[in-house]
């Protein structure tokens, strides 16, 4: 076994002293960064939660927003729907209000058609007595014939309407009873 001089010994111990508290301070490093280390673990926990809370936060924002555009197209829809029914109604009042004009007019015609007949004798005796008269009838049917033609054409286009719009809408629209002419 060798002996160490005191110089020696006492520059073993001084370099024992150097390492140990150069390892006291790499432990308080070490210690430190440990510290720093679960720190930033505790606020990337904490930043993952709140990321998670902001995701469904966008998620219920994009939903809303989806359900909301639904919503606006649906109100839209019902606006056309219902400005459609109402010219709907409109057109149909107003072919319902030619169709009864046309009706009383057909009416007055068959009536006056109907006294000229009464009132007549013959038709010889009309065309010899009164050849105007003869005329004026022959003017009435044609005019009559001509608002015939033109009531039934009216009630086909308004039968059309009606059966085009009803299958269309589910409101039951109801139309007034014409009556029944005689042809």
């Amino acid at each position: 076994a060798a002996s160490l001089s005191d110089g020696e010994f006492h520059r073993m111990q001084l370099q024992l002293i150097e390492l140990r508290t150069i390892n006291y301070e790499l432990e308080g490093k070490n210690k430190k960064l440990e510290r720093d280390l679960l720190e930033v673990q505790e606020k990337q926990e904490f930043l993952d939660r709140e990321l998670g809370k902001a995701k469904q936060a966008i998620n219920k924002s994009k939903k809303i927003k989806d359900v909301e555009g639904l919503l606006q197209e649906t109100d839209s829809l019902q606006r056309k729907l219902q400005s459609q029914e109402e010219e709907f109604r409109l057109q149909n009042q107003t072919l319902m209000a030619e169709l009864a004009i046309l009706i009383s007019g057909n009416e007055e015609l068959k009536k006056e058609l109907d006294d000229l007949k009464d009132h007549s004798v013959s038709s010889a005796d009309i065309s010899s007595e009164h050849p105007e008269s003869n005329d004026d009838i022959r003017r009435l049917q044609a005019e009559n014939a001509a608002l015939q033609k033109k009531l039934n054409v009216l009630q086909e286009k308004c039968d059309r309407e009606l059966s085009s719009r009803s299958d269309h809408s589910s409101q039951n629209i109801s139309t007034p009873e014409i009556p029944e002419q005689n042809r």
